[in-house]
């Protein structure tokens, strides 16, 4: 009858709008994310355009690393940005010692990370690694005795020996064993049927988020390096993987000169120096015992979480 509506169209209709309507809400969910998508691209964007600096003629090797970064007045800016990430960095970093980055996020701490990995070359500035200028260094050789534990570690498909070891010829189920015990994950591996040759899924969709985190530790540890960079590696996980996250992160700090950025103070507190950051810039610099009362973010941060 003219002027009515079938059950069919109204089936129809409905299933349309459900479809919109899931494309809108998908739409509006991502774009909060674009911005800080824009700037991990422009991150991803200066090391692939980067020249391979490695194998630059009249590099240096570097036989042994003690582990000494020297900071001179840096300045860096990404391409396109209006404001520097890092202005004004002076800072140095003994052999051995522990440095903590904490700040808000966008105040330049992993920018700053990047800066001393080499991933990034100041405008202005020089960084200095035992007395060498990081941009005559042969990075391959550099980075060969460093360790880095990222936000989120990247596990590919293999078994949990093949994610640990890979790119080690030469190691003993012994020395991943111990690495796996050092990183709080062994009784877990040994609880499964195949131990260290289980099998897991690319990106480790089989683990959960600390046992992700603590292989990556794992890594880190059969590799002995003499230096170590963490950046945020607690930040997504809950209360529980964080706690087992942080224990096996202090026992890797021990003995070896250590840069972590994290807002996990249970971390922070444990290291040699603060370096508190802002606006791309060192507001404050102190120990746990110098910067936890006063107006700093440091303090401000425990504040919160002691209320």
């Amino acid at each position: 009858m003219k002027g009515m509506i079938t059950v069919g169209s109204v089936v129809v209709f409905t299933t349309y709008f459900a479809r919109v309507s899931g494309w809108v809400m998908g739409l509006l969910e991502t774009v909060p994310n674009i911005k800080k998508s824009i700037e991990s691209l422009r991150s991803v964007k200066e090391v692939l355009y980067s020249s391979d600096k490695g194998m630059a003629g009249g590099s240096i090797a570097i036989p042994t690393l003690n582990g000494r970064f020297e900071l001179k007045d840096i300045h860096y800016t990404y391409p396109h940005a209006h404001e520097p990430s890092l202005s004004r960095i002076n800072l140095t970093i003994e052999p051995g010692t522990t440095i903590g980055l904490m700040g808000p996020s966008g105040s330049g701490k992993t920018t700053l990370i990047n800066v001393l990995l080499g991933f990034l070359t100041p405008q202005v500035g020089k960084c200095l690694i035992d007395g060498n200028p990081l941009e005559k260094l042969d990075l391959r050789s550099f980075r060969s005795r460093i360790g880095v534990v990222p936000q989120e570690t990247r596990l590919f498909s293999g078994t949990i020996l093949e994610n640990i070891t890979y790119g080690i010829t030469e190691i003993s189920i012994e020395e991943v064993m111990r690495a796996l015990a050092d990183a709080h994950l062994l009784e877990f591996v040994q609880s499964l049927s195949k131990g260290v040759h289980t099998p897991i899924g690319d990106g480790g969709v089989d683990l959960s988020g600390g046992q992700k985190q603590r292989l990556g530790i794992a890594r880190a540890f059969v590799r002995n390096p003499s230096v170590l960079f963490m950046d945020e590696p607690t930040s997504s996980l809950d209360i529980e993987s964080q706690f087992h996250v942080k224990e096996a992160m202090l026992h890797l700090m021990k003995g070896r000169t250590a840069i972590v950025a994290s807002h996990a103070l249970s971390v922070i507190r444990h290291v040699d120096t603060i370096v508190v950051m802002e606006n791309g810039v060192i507001a404050q610099c102190g120990t746990h015992t110098e910067l936890h009362e006063g107006d700093n973010f440091y303090a401000s941060a425990r504040r919160r979480v002691m209320a």
